[in-house]
């Protein structure tokens, strides 16, 4: 009976083990196939990055030449040149992401001609306007055509990386379900041999169950780790999906209101040139080709603001100032454009100096926009009430309007890039985010309080103030 015992332990441990062993070879071969087919899907979504580069420097070649042909600003052919050399590069750093794909390199290929004979076009067009000459129609066809074949190109080289990434992520999910059918078919056959064994073994069976339950949680861990890790790859795969979206409609956005003025201003270019415009209403040409410009000059210079923003390249030359005068000399400078709408402008300002640690060029940008803001969007005879004080150790700056309030939908966003609520649709909706950019370099932050439409609304600005001694300590190291 006893040799029957033994037999019988010695059969069911070692039914066990091998179950364990394959569960645990299993998984492991599971996770190598899934980390292989994240090794694969990684570079998927590097490659269509880079198409998105090679795209942007091909819109800033084309905006730039179509800035200098329009315009005849040297500065337009800033993103030009830079587009011209850093294009060849990013083509050549997606041939090597692509280079053990066949359909992906006959597509460089093309796209290498294509883009070469689009600069060429480009490259000529800027030739004739150097020479202030006028850029035939016929030229401009054959570019747009040329960059129309260009858009195509990348379109189709899209799609293969989008179908390549679906192809391997399906791989993952049938990779992480075979997993789990493998290791609990395995688990429940382990747990069948162990309700065996514990009728015919003695004391060691015990001690076998405990080592079974043990690797038995190391599998559910594994497999827990697997599955977050399939999550995380879904969250990332869903942003990546949400910043290709976020950027179509931020080049849609761009295009459109650069797309506006240049119109305008084409179009009174064109009868100007043509001598079809009466002499009386060249005045009105002259007056509607400065004011679009002046609007192009705008949107240009919150794009790059933005950029140098985000990017970090902005320089502060912060320095301990008293934001009284700032604040007062702000709202004087937007008088005349609250008078003009008969806006009643209120200010309630501290008697004493209130000091932060600030760029004064940089503070007047921010109450500017506030200000400007606030008139803009109040009605005729509205009001407007501008305040300044000290609450412990922040410094508020607060801008009140009596105009149409902010939805609490929106309100959430209304510091975010490229939003704006209903209004003329004027701009790109930089505004609010450039202030908040530049409130946050400043150690600071900002705030929006609303109570619907119709309501008005306040913007705030806290900023850390500098106490005595450590004007004094400034004081000294200045001198």
């Amino acid at each position: 009976m006893a040799f029957l015992f033994h037999r019988t332990s010695v059969l069911a441990f070692g039914t066990v083990a091998v179950a364990l062993l394959i569960v645990a070879a299993s998984g492991y071969r599971t996770v190598v196939s899934s980390r292989k087919a994240y090794q694969l899907v990684a570079p998927s979504y590097k490659e269509l990055y880079t198409l998105e580069d090679v795209f942007m420097a091909m819109v800033d070649a084309e905006t730039g030449t179509r800035g200098f042909d329009a315009t005849g600003a040297s500065r337009y052919l800033e993103r030009f040149e830079w587009a011209k050399s850093a294009l060849p590069r990013r083509i050549d750093s997606f041939a090597a992401l692509t280079v053990d794909n066949p359909v992906q390199q006959r597509e460089v290929a093309e796209l290498r001609v294509q883009t070469t004979a689009t600069m060429r076009l480009l490259e000529e067009m800027v030739s004739i306007r150097r020479l202030k000459q006028t850029v035939t129609s016929d030229l401009r066809d054959r570019e747009k055509i040329s960059m129309d074949a260009v858009r195509v190109t990348l379109g189709r080289m899209r799609s293969e990386e989008q179908d390549l990434i679906e192809h391997r992520t399906a791989a993952i999910g049938r990779a992480a379900s075979l997993t789990q059918t493998s290791v609990l078919s395995l688990i429940l056959g382990a747990f069948a041999v162990l309700a065996l064994s514990f009728l015919f073994v003695n004391h060691r069976a015990v001690e076998l169950g405990h080592l079974n339950a043990i690797l038995e949680e190391r599998v559910r861990e594994r497999t827990a780790r697997l599955e977050a890790s399939l999550a995380n790859e879904r969250a990332a795969r869903a942003e990546a999906d949400a910043a290709n979206r976020s950027k179509d409609v931020f080049l849609a956005r761009v295009s459109h209101e650069l797309r506006t003025p240049l119109n305008v201003m084409m179009g009174w270019a064109q009868m100007l040139r043509d001598k079809t415009l009466a002499q009386t209403k060249v005045a009105q040409a002259v007056v509607s080709i400065t004011r679009n410009g002046e609007v192009l000059q705008t949107l240009v210079g919150d794009l790059i603001e933005m950029s140098r923003l985000t990017t970090g390249t902005v320089q502060l030359n912060r320095s301990p100032l008293d934001i009284v005068p700032i604040v007062r000399e702000s709202m004087s400078l937007l008088e005349s454009s609250a008078n003009a709408k008969d806006i009643k402008v209120q200010m309630h300002l501290e008697s004493e100096p209130i000091v932060v640690n600030a760029d004064p060029t940089r503070l007047r940008q921010v109450l500017w926009n506030l200000l400007s803001n606030a008139i803009k969007f109040t009605p005729p005879k509205g009001s407007v009430v501008l305040r300044a004080r000290q609450a412990g150790s922040e410094a508020e700056i607060s801008v009140t309007d009596s105009g149409r309030g902010i939805s609490s939908d929106f309100l959430p966003h209304v510091f975010e890039p490229f939003s704006q609520a209903g209004g003329d649709g004027q701009g790109l909706g930089l505004g609010l985010a450039i202030a908040r950019q530049l409130v946050q370099a400043h150690d600071g932050r900002i705030a929006a309080v609303s109570p619907g439409a119709g309501g008005g609304a306040t913007f705030t600005v806290f900023l850390p103030v500098v106490v005595a001694t450590e004007r004094e300590e400034e004081s000294r190291n200045s001198a």
